[in-house]
């Protein structure tokens, strides 16, 4: 049987051609892959379930489950607990509990497949409790954490300290993306009006945002004491070039390391979800300034915050 699939690495080939014998394996594969295409899945996505897919028949051939009848839940729940106990082969650490809940949803999303193409009359994973997963790390800052970091940039040594402070009480008022801080330009700025002209990442329209008072401080001081080139753009590195999205991620979590608070997953578009639950009315709407269609995108990314965030929209609704 061809076992070619578009974008499918050796490793995948290898593991599927020993399941010859059993063609209905390689066949239920490339078949469900071949679903996810047509479905308009993304390159990401597809990749994911390779991968899992990938260890999974791996696992099944080393242990010898090359028959479609031997797979019941049983087996399923014994290649789950194998990859608790097992480090993972590229960094010798226990795989997460969160790594372990998307095998489990792998899976389940196959056999469901497999059930609907007549490969199995039902599937095994139902039977199988889903994995329990700890609480997420924060996704917004607490201001007091936020309080920290600037208290930490401003006691460096860094020649940057005016221009990242800045930038956290920008980001933290504003809500604007990494790309659209770093794409700022000066003729877009207003700092008497405490506002910005930003080219949003997604719309490519620009829009207009707002600064509070302590942002508009540290960004005045920036601009007059440490920005020494005349360039374009607002934010830049100290020999005048355009500042990179990665610089601002780096030395946000270095702060945060160094100040001791909690780093947060996507340093900088958590400052977003953190506009948002701390928003309060002003010029603009929080839909508008964050540049949002809805507001069902804050929600979701400040989740740990999501309380506060339904309690600020009520109160400044009124």
């Amino acid at each position: 049987m061809d076992v070619f699939i578009p974008g499918t690495s050796k490793i995948v080939i290898r593991v599927l051609k020993h399941f010859d014998r059993d063609a209905w394996w390689v066949y239920m594969f490339t078949d469900f892959v071949k679903s996810l295409h047509r479905n308009g899945a993304s390159v990401s996505t597809i990749n994911w379930y390779k991968g899992k897919f990938t260890i999974w028949l791996e696992w099944l051939l080393r242990n010898g489950y090359e028959n479609w009848d031997e797979i019941n839940s049983d087996i399923c729940l014994e290649f789950l607990e194998w990859l608790e106990e097992t480090p993972n082969p590229r960094n010798g650490k226990p795989r997460t509990p969160r790594t372990i809940l998307g095998y489990h949803k792998a899976l389940t999303v196959g056999f469901n497949y497999g059930v609907e193409r007549k490969f199995f009359k039902t599937n095994p994973m139902t039977k199988i409790p889903v994995p329990k997963v700890p609480e997420e790390v924060p996704s917004v800052y607490k201001m007091e954490w936020v309080d920290e970091m600037v208290k930490y940039i401003s006691s460096s040594r860094s020649e940057n300290k005016l221009r990242n402070i800045s930038i956290i009480y920008v980001l933290l008022s504003s809500g604007i993306r990494r790309s659209e801080l770093c794409n700022a330009k000066m003729e877009n700025l207003d700092l008497e009006r405490q506002e910005l002209l930003v080219k949003d990442a997604k719309s490519k329209r620009f829009r207009k945002v707002g600064f509070n008072d302590i942002a508009k401080t540290y960004l005045s001081a920036y601009l007059e004491q440490e920005k020494a080139f005349d360039s374009e753009y607002v934010w830049t590195t100290p020999d005048g070039q355009k500042l990179k999205g990665y610089t601002v991620w780096l030395f946000l979590r270095n702060a945060a390391d160094r100040a001791g608070v909690p780093r947060v997953p996507k340093a900088v578009h958590a400052f977003r979800s953190t506009m948002a639950v701390n928003w309060k009315h002003g010029p603009f709407t929080l839909k508008d300034a964050g540049g949002w269609k809805s507001l069902a995108m804050p929600e979701y990314y400040s989740r740990h915050g999501r309380q506060q965030l339904a309690a600020n929209l009520q109160k400044n609704s009124n």
